[in-house]
């Protein structure tokens, strides 16, 4: 697509931050910023759920990284559909042999 930290920041707020550019921020602090503008994948829970993974996490600033949230933080942990709570679902994996997480 082409498009660039600037064209996000149009999109999201109507014009470029130039206060975080004089601030020395770099384009991954940008990004986290806009990101927290924006609310991320409402199906994380189903992909961590079923796949055992999540869409693709951006960069984080290092400053940022003493902050991470876990899976249960972000409300992504779930007992998949079908099961009544975790117990039976790890029952079903043994019983089975099947990993849906």
């Amino acid at each position: 697509m082409g498009l660039s930290i600037d064209d996000a920041e149009v999109e999201i707020w109507g014009w470029v931050m130039t206060s975080y550019i004089e601030e020395g921020l770099n384009k991954d602090e940008r990004w986290y910023e806009l990101r927290g503008q924006v609310s991320g994948s409402k199906l994380n829970h189903l992909f961590l759920g079923y796949l055992n993974k999540v869409t693709p996490q951006p960069n984080q600033p290092d400053y940022i990284n003493d902050f991470e949230f876990s899976y249960d933080d972000r409300g992504w942990n779930h007992i998949p559909v079908g099961f009544v709570s975790e117990g039976d679902y790890k029952d079903f994996i043994q019983d089975f042999g099947v990993l849906i997480v």
